[in-house]
This record gives C-alpha cells, structure tokens and sequence, in this order.
C-alpha cells in the first residue's frame, strides 16, 4: 500500500510525502496488526478455556469417558492424553500468528 501511494503522482502544488509520514503510517499499521493479533489470540485461547469447562450450553472441547475394569477405573483417552491434546491445541494458536508478517 505504501509503494501505490508513494508511486501515486501527485499535482505540482502539493507536497510529496515525507519519509516521516511514511513511517508513521507503517508503525500505525503495524500497531493495529499487532492488536488485531493479540484479540483474536486471547478470544481463541478463551473459547477453548471455556469448551474445555463447559456449561450446559456449550458443546464439550472432548468427550472423556470412565471405563470400570478389575482393580479400578479408567480414564480414557487419559489423562496424559488429554493434556498433551489441549497443550497441543494451545500451541497451534499461539504459533498461527507467527507467519503473519509485519505491515511494511
């Protein structure tokens, strides 16, 4: 966007832009990318927090079911299982942002 601007030919009497407003411009966008970034992160995370403890509205992140066998009961998945999924789930969001470039 800035080259089509900068490239943009502009009449006689008006001032080019300066390399001052052209950085202004990038570090702004940069700043809203940024957030943009943060927001959707924190409300992924939180979704998953909250499908993980759901209400009675919500539709479970999993289903764990406690099986009886000789000696005691089951969890399966387990609970190993489990954590390495939502640990898992939590480490994709976080690295998904991570090839979004910089708003040059």
């Amino acid at each position: 966007m800035i080259e089509t601007i900068c490239s943009y030919k502009l009449d006689e009497h008006v001032d080019p832009i300066s390399a001052k407003d052209i950085e202004e411009l990038s570090k702004y966008y940069n700043w809203l990318m940024y957030q943009a970034l943060m927001s959707s992160t924190k409300y992924s995370l939180n979704q998953m927090k909250e499908r993980i403890c759901p209400n009675e509205v919500m539709k479970p992140f999993f289903v764990a079911n406690e099986h009886l066998e000789s000696g005691g009961s089951v969890l399966k998945p387990s609970l190993e299982e489990l954590q390495s999924a939502v640990n898992h789930a939590a480490d994709q969001v976080l690295k998904s942002t991570k090839n979004v470039a910089n708003w040059n």
